[in-house]
C-alpha cells in the first residue's frame, strides 16, 4: 500500500512516498543558480537582463514574481518569463522589467525583491530510480529571493562614496545606524572593538534603524558593505 504526504516548510516543499516494505531514498533538490545577487535598475532603463542556470541532472520548473519590500505586495517589475522550464544543465534568461515607477522618490534608492523558485515538474517522480524497486522521493523546493535596486536618474553619485559615512552609536541595548546618503547599504561584515555582531542585513536612504547589541560600550565600529557587483567593500571604522 502507498501512502502519499505533503510537508510545507517555510520556502520550501517536501513531497515523499511511504511504502510499507524496504525502500530505496531519493532526494531531489530543486534548486537553481542566478547568474548575479542583485539588480541595479537604473532610471533610463526599460529593462535588465540576467541568467538562470538549473546545476541539477533533472529538469526544474523556474517561478520568478516580484515583490516590494515587504515581500508580500505585488512589486512594480515583472519578472518573463513567468515560468519556465530548464532541462539539466540548462541556462535561460530572465528579463526584469519596470511596469509602475510612481511608487519611487526621485532622490534616492529604491527597493524591491525578485523571487525565483525552483519547482518539480510534474512528472519529476513518475517511476522510480530503480525499476521495481519501492522507493521514498524526497523533493526539495527552494526560493531565492534576490534584492533589485531601482536607482533614479537624479542619483548620480556612485554608492561607494558614502560607504565610509554611516554614524553609530550603541545605547539601550542596541546598535543605532544612520545612513544619511541616498543609496541602500547592504553589510556584508560588522564588528564591535573586532567582535562580530551578526544581525545586520542593510539600512535605507536617508534613516535611522537600531540593531541588537550583543555588547555595550564604546569603541570602534568597523563595517564592510556589499558592492554593486555583490562583491565585499573595504572595512570602515567609526568611534563610538
Amino acid at each position: 500500500m502507498i501512502k502519499a504526504t505533503s510537508i510545507l516548510l517555510g520556502f520550501s516543499t517536501l513531497s515523499f512516498s511511504v511504502f510499507s516494505q524496504e525502500l530505496q531514498t531519493t532526494q531531489k533538490t530543486f534548486a537553481i543558480e542566478l547568474s548575479s545577487s542583485r539588480v541595479i535598475f537604473t532610471g533610463d532603463r526599460k529593462s535588465v537582463s540576467l541568467s538562470v542556470l538549473n546545476p541539477q541532472s533533472y529538469p526544474v520548473l523556474v517561478q520568478s514574481v516580484a515583490y516590494k519590500e515587504d515581500l508580500k505586495t505585488a512589486g512594480s517589475f515583472i519578472i518573463t518569463p513567468p515560468l519556465i522550464r530548464l532541462e539539466a544543465q540548462q541556462r535561460s534568461n530572465l528579463s526584469v522589467r519596470l511596469i509602475d515607477a510612481s511608487g519611487f522618490a526621485n532622490d534616492r534608492e529604491s527597493m524591491e525583491w525578485m523571487c525565483v523558485k525552483g519547482v518539480p515538474p510534474k512528472d519529476s517522480h513518475d517511476a522510480p530510480s530503480v525499476p521495481g524497486v519501492p522507493e521514498v522521493v524526497l523533493q526539495v523546493s527552494l526560493n531565492t529571493c534576490n534584492k533589485i535596486f531601482y536607482r533614479p536618474r537624479s542619483v548620480t553619485e556612485s554608492p561607494s562614496s558614502f560607504y565610509g559615512n554611516l554614524k553609530w552609536a550603541v545605547r539601550d541595548g542596541h546598535y543605532f545606524v544612520k545612513n544619511d546618503g541616498p543609496f541602500y547599504m547592504n553589510f556584508a561584515d560588522v564588528r564591535h572593538n573586532g567582535n562580530p555582531v551578526f544581525g545586520f542585513d542593510y539600512i535605507a536612504p536617508f534613516s535611522e534603524k537600531k540593531f541588537k547589541a550583543a555588547t555595550s560600550g564604546t569603541g570602534v565600529m568597523q563595517w564592510k558593505l556589499v558592492t554593486d557587483t555583490g562583491g565585499v567593500s573595504s572595512a570602515y571604522k567609526s568611534s563610538l
